[in-house]
């Protein structure tokens, strides 16, 4: 009856480390396209006047539509942050997600055709803006065709506006994906494919003593 059970729980171990393999395979062939579940990004514009730049993250997911965009209207957006390093046109500012999605003075819309890393301003249909009464009046930013802009690489896609006039870029914005904690695939293969084998082996090991 031992032997029995030993058999039994060999097997099991076995079945439970086949099925983490399977999981870890089948997320790998998912791995930089899959966004069903919120991100944490980065962003960066550069190009404007006397080398000034936009830089930025945002934490999301095409989480309602799933119709591979990111979007602040479809509330797939749960925090974004961004920072204007400043020029003699436009002083440096920065905007949190308090200011940009509880006071409703920021949109967002990401179209990452697939690609998890990719540029924001390259579709019609990708934009970023933001508009504040804070003082000093007047401090905004927009980018992409879908503000009323050029798409990026054509004209101007990115324009930050103060008291004293607006400074503008034709480079695109850069978005990134951050590392995850969540262990890499090739590590979970690994381990499950480690449980897999010490498995087996105990499963023979077992049927060579009965």
């Amino acid at each position: 009856m031992k032997g029995v059970n030993e058999t039994l729980r060999a097997k099991q171990f076995l079945l439970v480390a086949v099925l983490v393999l399977g999981i870890s395979l089948l997320g790998n062939s998912f791995n930089g396209i899959a966004t069903a579940s919120p991100m944490n990004f980065s962003f960066i514009q550069e190009g404007f006047d006397e080398g000034a730049s936009i830089s930025g993250m945002f934490t999301g997911g095409d989480l309602l539509l799933i119709d591979g965009k990111i979007s602040t209207f479809d509330v797939e957006v749960s925090a974004i942050m961004f920072e204007f390093s400043g020029n003699s046109i436009v002083p440096a500012f920065s905007v949190n997600s308090s200011d940009f999605l509880g006071r409703g003075r920021g949109d967002f819309i990401y179209n990452f055709h697939g690609q998890i890393n990719g540029l924001l301003g390259d579709d019609p249909n990708e934009g970023f803006s933001y508009r504040t009464g804070l003082p000093p009046l007047g401090l905004g930013y927009i980018a992409g065709p879908q503000v009323g802009l050029d798409v990026c690489g054509v004209g101007i896609c990115g324009e930050v506006n103060g008291p004293n006039g607006a400074s503008s870029s034709t480079q695109p914005v850069e978005i990134t994906l951050n590392p995850s904690p969540v262990p890499e695939p090739s590590m979970m293969v690994l381990f499950s494919t480690g449980l897999a084998g010490l498995g087996l082996w105990r499963w023979r090991r077992i049927r060579q003593q009965q």
